[in-house]
Order: C-alpha cells, then sequence, then structure tokens
C-alpha cells in the first residue's frame, strides 16, 4: 500500500534516565530554620470570616533548596494566630506595625525574614505532603534569629 503508517515507519528510540529513590524525588523543603521573602500579600477573609492577609512566601532551607509556601495570618482571639502574626512582623521588621495593631498587605510585601520550616502531613492520607511554617523567628540586631520569642510556641497544644 502507497500509505505507510507513521507510529511504525521509524523505530523509536527509547528516551534514557538516572533512577532515583523517592527522597531524592522530593521537592519539599529541609525541616528547620530557613529564610524567607514575601512574593504577594493579599488581604482577604478566611473560611470562618475572619480578616486575613495570605502570604506567599519563597524559602529557602539550610541546604539553600528553594521552595514556596503560602501561609495565612488570621486575625481572631486564638493565641497561635495571635503568636504567628506577632512572630511576622518582628521576623521582617514590622515591629512598630504590630505594637500599634495595624497591619496591612501592602507592607508585608517584600520583606524578608527567618522562618521554622514545618512538614504538615495529610491525616487522610489523600495528599502528598507540604511544608508549612511552623513560626516565625524574630532577628535581633545582629541579624541572628531571637529565639526567646518563639518559646512562647512550645506550650501551645496544636
Amino acid at each position: 500500500s502507497a500509505i505507510k503508517n507513521r507510529y511504525s515507519t521509524y523505530p523509536l528510540e527509547m528516551p534514557s534516565f538516572t533512577p532515583k529513590s523517592d527522597e531524592q524525588l522530593s521537592t519539599l523543603l529541609k525541616k528547620g530554620e530557613g529564610t524567607f521573602t514575601v512574593l504577594s500579600a493579599v488581604e482577604a477573609k478566611s473560611k470562618n470570616g475572619d480578616e486575613m492577609i495570605k502570604l506567599l512566601l519563597e524559602c529557602y532551607d539550610c541546604e539553600n533548596n528553594k521552595g514556596n509556601i503560602f501561609e495565612y495570618l488570621i486575625f481572631n482571639d486564638n493565641v497561635f494566630c495571635e503568636a504567628k502574626i506577632k512572630h511576622f512582623c518582628y521576623s521582617v521588621g514590622l515591629d512598630k506595625s504590630y505594637e500599634s495593631g495595624k497591619l496591612n498587605s501592602f507592607e508585608c510585601s517584600g520583606r524578608s525574614g527567618r522562618l521554622a520550616i514545618g512538614i504538615q502531613k495529610d491525616k487522610t492520607g489523600q495528599y502528598p505532603d507540604k511544608n508549612c511554617v511552623s513560626d516565625f523567628l524574630k532577628q535581633d540586631n545582629s541579624g541572628m534569629p531571637n529565639n526567646e520569642l518563639n518559646d512562647s510556641l512550645d506550650d501551645i497544644a496544636f
């Protein structure tokens, strides 16, 4: 026949690859201290109707691996939420905004600081593990994290 099957005319060359372990293929950042920059900050409402600022953070872990983490600063009476807002402000140099009791998304954008990177596991097993912010780390005048502020979260049951 004059018509050739276009799929069988040329033998296909199999692509080659290097097999890797699941650990080598993980896109998760290492758990522990790292740095972040706020790529975007948007004011929104939480599912419960609370005011919040939704942050997209570009993060680097202790091995300089890069990844993005979403974080939510939720303005309500929950002590964990209140502590996270305070620690975020002190991490990025917004101490005066925190002390005034006013924070907006515009002043959060582009800010950088240090954080404790965690790994959140889906209890249902439906979704893969993902990185989260365990806490924001306060900087002292030397540029080094001051963990004194962060000790207050150790007593909170999650």
